[in-house]
């Protein structure tokens, strides 16, 4: 199995490992020591290799796989962290510097004359509710 994942070693039919970005002199002897060591050990240490280089290739391309979902999410999360602040100063900014807080916090004129008629109805009610509840019982106690 021939995988040539950036940085990994991985080994293919000729038993030589393959490193990317290595000199070919470098490369050569580490080959030359890799088929020596591979002569002196036995077939189940053979399997036992194999299989660790598959499982660390299998592991780095899980790494690999990892760092590409998260890179793109980092970098909108900064994006949109960056852009928010950027339009909470402006808008801010704005608001203050010209004066429109006073303008904003103002009262509409419309309001003020439902608060002021809601007021009113107020005072009303708890008229009828005192008129409910102290006078009329008072009138049947008197008339008995």
């Amino acid at each position: 199995s021939k995988s040539n994942a950036a940085g990994t070693g991985a080994t293919n039919p000729t038993n030589s490992i393959v490193i990317e970005g290595v000199e070919k002199s470098l490369t050569d002897e580490v080959n030359s020591k890799l088929k020596d060591f591979l002569t002196q050990i036995s077939p189940e240490e053979r399997t036992e290799i194999d299989m660790l280089i598959r499982i660390t290739q299998s592991y780095f391309g899980i790494v690999k796989k990892n760092q590409q979902d998260i890179v793109p999410k980092a970098i909108n999360y900064i994006l949109v962290t960056e852009s928010l602040d950027t339009i909470t100063t402006t808008l801010l900014t704005q608001l203050t510097s010209e004066g429109k807080v006073t303008q904003l916090m103002a009262v509409n004129e419309e309001a003020k004359q439902r608060r002021k008629k809601l007021v009113e109805e107020v005072k009303l009610l708890e008229q009828a509710e005192r008129v409910l509840t102290e006078d009329i019982p008072r009138m049947f106690v008197r008339g008995k």
